[in-house]
């Protein structure tokens, strides 16, 4: 999803989408959509946002923060894995990931980085968590990644392996 976002379309304000329309059409990203649909009938591509060479695998594993409400990629989704991350751990993981690579940190962006979260957009994260409920998955997003990925896998390999038997 991230890699996509310079030739994507998404809402210029997210706040005032989330308030007004929460419309899941207005974040365009066909080419997202093109390369997903690629990669699933077994097609080899070069990436449009990378221009690195995409393989096909047994799974196609991407981060999609509007899930199957964004129907442009959502239909692509085959088995969706939920991270419940509580709203005040994701906050301080955007902001390390956003601060930390710079050099200079103005302690008055990081103040208007919470303000904005305080006032404004909080109720973006806690919307975020209806997305729960059409997971097949729901993983604590606290634990280790070491410690996901022994959770993960064996249960997509259960899903599929239930797939196949049920003669999909």
């Amino acid at each position: 999803w991230d890699d996509f976002e310079s030739i994507s379309e998404y809402p210029p304000n997210y706040i005032e989408w989330h308030r007004t329309s929460k419309d899941y059409a207005a974040w365009k990203t066909p080419a997202l959509a093109q390369t997903l649909e690629s990669l699933k009938t077994g097609k080899t591509i070069i990436c449009p946002a990378t221009n690195k060479v995409l393989k096909p695998t047994r799974w196609v594993i991407y981060d999609a923060p509007l899930g199957r409400n964004h129907v442009e990629t959502g239909k692509y989704i085959d088995y969706l894995i939920f991270l419940d991350t509580p709203p005040d751990i994701a906050l301080a993981r955007r902001l390390k990931r956003d601060y930390l690579s710079k050099d200079i940190i103005e302690k008055n962006e990081v103040v208007k980085e919470l303000d904005i979260y305080i006032n404004l957009s909080r109720p973006l994260f806690l919307d975020i968590m209806s997305l729960k409920s059409e997971a097949n998955l729901v993983i604590n997003g606290e634990i280790p990644i070491a410690e996901l990925v022994k959770k993960v896998i064996p249960s997509i390999e259960q899903h599929f392996s239930d797939y196949q038997h049920k003669g999909f």
